[in-house]
């Protein structure tokens, strides 16, 4: 089985786009460079239907982004689409079931952006902006709004975490796109919401808050009230006493395991999910070769890939973890100021 994805680093004067092939028989990667970009790249996200990669990377204005899209057939790729947008920092790219939007959280620009798609994948020209505003006691981190991510569901309604506010931000989207109905989720002060995914038969809402390393199990009833709080876990061992910097959150295709990344401790987290109630159990923690910042899991639940991030002794990397027995790596790659991932395709 081969399983392919694209890494980015974020090298201020010179970033790399990369294809990464896994292949499990052989238990080897390939890496394929498609593309060197001028500025650092933020945040890079994958349409499997219209078959486009897109990508943000910075510009030499403080306040603009700019925005590729590129075209990929098998092992082929080449950019065909690029524009400047006014967004600060690019925290997360979401494209949603549709495949005609993509949602961009900006954590510096205290905002997030809606870009309409055409039938081929391809953004269309208007972009509509959404402030959002709030703030939190941990003062060099939470000194105003900074969404971190953006996730939508049914198709209406919006959850945006935003770790400056300390607020999951629930808002139902109009039939034009306006906003409609918005509801703030706060969690407790210096939390630092993240990422969130959702357990969609469940209705249930799993938020990681990066600043306290805690993850926040919601009921999520419906589109008109708050969420309900039912549980509260940490991602650390109970007599961890150091860095606490929570990252990433996934649910495997079957919703039975979650999985959380820790930076500092330096693993993932795996969860058994009460398949009653949704609620959460530590099964295990998988030891990483330094920060994970970013991961995904195969469809077949049986590799984690993980993305480690440059930062302090951390040297960047992508580590290939087989969950059937993961307490080391089966293929590693280094790759310096790693940065940003897609799913697996």
């Amino acid at each position: 089985m081969k399983y392919s994805f694209y890494v980015a680093n974020n090298q201020s004067a010179e970033s790399c786009l990369n294809r990464i092939t896994f292949d499990s028989e052989s238990k080897n990667g390939e890496v394929q460079l498609c593309d060197k970009l001028p500025q650092g790249v933020q945040f890079i996200a994958h349409n499997s239907v219209d078959k486009k990669v897109y990508a943000v990377i910075g510009s030499e204005k403080e306040d603009e982004c700019i925005l590729i899209t590129y075209d990929y057939y098998q092992t082929k790729i080449h950019q065909i689409y690029q524009r400047r947008i006014k967004v600060h920092s690019a925290s997360y790219i979401y494209i949603d079931p549709t495949m005609r939007k993509a949602y961009l959280s900006d954590y510096l620009g205290s905002q997030f952006a809606l870009i309409e798609l055409d039938f081929k994948g391809i953004p269309k020209k208007g972009i509509q902006y959404f402030k959002l505003e709030g703030s939190g006691p941990v003062l060099e981190r939470q000194e105003k709004s900074h969404p971190h991510s953006i996730l939508i569901y049914k198709n209406n309604i919006l959850f945006v975490p935003d770790l400056g506010s300390d607020c999951i931000w629930q808002i139902l989207l109009e039939k034009d796109d306006s906003i409609g109905r918005t509801i703030e989720n706060h969690v407790i002060p210096g939390s630092g919401p993240r990422h969130l995914c959702i357990a969609n038969k469940q209705r249930i809402i799993y938020v990681i808050n990066e600043l306290t390393s805690m993850i926040n199990v919601y009921d999520f009833l419906n589109e008109e009230e708050s969420l309900k709080l039912k549980q509260t876990i940490s991602t650390l061992p109970i007599d961890y006493t150091g860095i606490r910097c929570a990252s990433d959150i996934k649910l495997n295709s079957s919703g039975n395991k979650l999985y959380a990344g820790n930076r500092g401790y330096n693993s993932i987290v795996e969860y058994l999910v009460n398949p009653q109630n949704g609620k959460l159990t530590v099964n295990r923690h998988i030891n990483c070769g330094g920060w994970p910042r970013l991961f995904t899991i195969t469809e077949d639940e049986k590799y984690i890939i993980v993305l480690i991030e440059e930062y302090l002794e951390s040297k960047g990397a992508i580590e290939v973890y087989d969950l059937s027995h993961p307490k080391q790596y089966v293929w590693k790659y280094t790759m310096p100021f790693a940065y940003a991932m897609t799913a697996v395709q």
